[in-house]
């Protein structure tokens, strides 16, 4: 195994930040520009090396990088790099210790950071997960539910059933609406929006709801989408005839926006902090290209414009967006 000095990080790291296009620090032992793959046409610096750990990943496409990968890639080698042979250290002797640390033969230490095995683990365990298999019979539409949705603007509930797999559930003693992460007939993430006036306001599966998109499958057009934070603001837009996905939250993830790369994006968040704090995200993964800020007046989601009736108001605001920026649709 080999493992570099200081000094031999240093010139490691002044070798990449000069090598890889669009290179900068992304912490002080790790590099960050586009992806040396040259199969990859990268657009975005969502590529990290860490010279001290000698292990990679890009974030959008080709997954990890060994210290070899990355050299092929970059059509060089690492005494070259350095400009002296570097020493090789034994580490065929191993033992696993309960704080995760692992004795070397000469006593030497190696402490692994718990947050790198974690997230190994996740991994692992991400990979075991066997989704349940989604029946819409098991989330029909009860009256209460239906009477939930008509209050809030959707004047044809079983429309919300048919098209886009709304449905109700009783989960954990409350009364819920669902909104399904579906792939074929699998069902991935489940968010449920309590109707009762007691209780949490989510309840949601367990699991990172940052590795999903609410949405997906009903998009009819790959020219365009509204980004949302939440289903409600989504699912109004879809129920407008318009493009939209939710993000679940006000902090979206490479794997959320990598989907979306192609196309127009508009960003339909609240206006406020989070949301001002969601849109630079979501602006500096695009590099600010194709991206529209759709902000709604009164500090009002999309939502509240259709309970209040304003859907020809919504409509109107959001194609005089769209037509100023394009001529697609």
């Amino acid at each position: 195994m080999i493992k570099l000095t200081k000094e031999e990080q240093k010139l490691f790291k002044n070798y990449l930040l000069n090598t890889l296009e669009e290179s900068s620090l992304s912490t002080n032992v790790e590099v960050r520009g586009l992806c040396p793959n040259p199969l990859h046409n990268s657009s975005h610096p969502n590529f990290f090396f860490n010279v001290e750990k000698l292990v990679g990943i890009c974030h959008t496409k080709c997954g990890g990088f060994s210290l070899e990968r990355l050299l092929a890639c970059l059509n060089t080698d690492l005494e070259t790099i350095i400009g002296h042979k570097i020493d090789i250290v034994d580490f065929s002797q191993f033992k696993e210790s309960n704080n995760v640390v692992y004795q070397i033969e000469d006593n030497t230490k190696l402490l692994l950071k718990e947050t790198l095995l974690s997230k190994i683990n996740q991994k692992n365990k991400d990979k075991n997960i066997k989704y349940e298999k989604y029946d819409k019979n098991n989330y029909k539409l009860t009256f209460f539910a239906k009477n939930y949705l008509f209050k809030r603007g959707f004047f044809n509930p079983d429309l919300l059933y048919d098209k886009f797999d709304i449905g109700y559930e009783k989960y954990k003693g409350y009364d819920t609406i669902t909104f399904h992460c579906l792939s074929g007939d699998k069902r991935l993430y489940t968010q449920r929006r309590n109707m009762n006036e007691t209780g949490p306001r989510y309840l949601n599966d367990k699991g990172k709801k940052e590795n999903f998109v609410w949405g997906l499958k009903y998009l009819d057009n790959k020219n365009y989408v509204i980004l949302t934070e939440g289903p409600f603001n989504a699912l109004t837009w879809l129920y407008l005839g318009y493009n939209a996905v939710a993000l679940f939250g006000t902090n979206p993830t490479d794997k959320q926006l990598y989907r979306f790369k192609n196309m127009l994006k508009i960003v339909n968040f609240d206006l406020d902090k989070p949301g001002n704090k969601c849109y630079n995200i979501i602006r500096n993964y695009y590099n600010n290209r194709n991206i529209i800020e759709f902000l709604l007046p009164s500090r009002k989601d999309a939502n509240q414009h259709l309970i209040e009736g304003k859907e020809e108001l919504l409509v109107k605001l959001l194609e005089r967006k769209m037509y100023g920026k394009i001529s697609l649709f």
